[in-house]
């Protein structure tokens, strides 16, 4: 329940070694930064800070992900899973990823036409596009808006190495994969995927 700097510095690092594989990985994400924090403030197992939004008084930065060494979601997800946790460190870290690589490179994702064809709506649509359904989306989570659905699919793919045949049994995920898989061909044409 309770996370140590170094397991989250080791998550990191770990997801970054898998987002540099898929060819993910840009200096413009290398850069973002990962805090930790003692304590939960906002009800989550971590988050994205894309902009101010008044935060910076209390010490948050803008384009940061940030992780609580403590979680009132772990605790309560704990309890509900009979001691077992379902969300793992590396998950969180994948999908706060997914959103800094869209906020990082807006062209391919936020401003896509491909991405409101393939999630229903623009990136920054407020609220569900759809009811939850499982052949639709990778989790509940997803159904929320298209910038959730994005970072649930986004930290599958990155999970399961870009191996993506698992989910041709649900088309409309499948879709959404592969258009995660065509990020890396996208920054290897604008030229701004980091090199090995």
């Amino acid at each position: 329940m309770i996370l140590s700097q170094t397991t989250v510095d080791r998550a990191v690092q770990n997801v970054l070694d898998e987002l540099d594989d898929l060819g993910l990985l840009t200096h413009k994400l290398s850069s973002v930064d990962v805090y930790t924090q003692p304590i939960d403030v906002v009800g989550c197992h971590g988050f994205y800070l894309e902009k101010d939004y008044g935060l910076r008084i209390l010490g948050f930065e803008p384009r940061s992900i940030y992780i609580p060494l403590i979680s009132w979601a772990r605790v309560q997800e704990k309890l509900w899973n009979l001691g077992r946790s379902s969300t793992s460190i590396r998950d969180v870290i994948r999908h706060e990823f997914a959103h800094a690589f869209a906020v990082e490179h807006p062209g391919i994702v936020r401003r896509s036409r491909k991405f409101r064809e393939v999630f229903g709506a623009p990136y920054d649509t407020e609220g569900a596009v759809n009811e939850y359904h499982p052949d639709e989306h990778v989790s509940e989570y997803a159904a929320t808006n298209p910038s959730e659905d994005f970072a649930e699919t986004f930290m599958l793919y990155v999970k399961y190495k870009g191996k993506i045949a698992r989910y041709k049994s649900r088309p409309t995920i499948y879709t959404k994969m592969k258009f995660i898989k065509s990020l890396a061909g996208k920054l290897r044409e604008l030229n701004i995927a980091m090199c090995a």
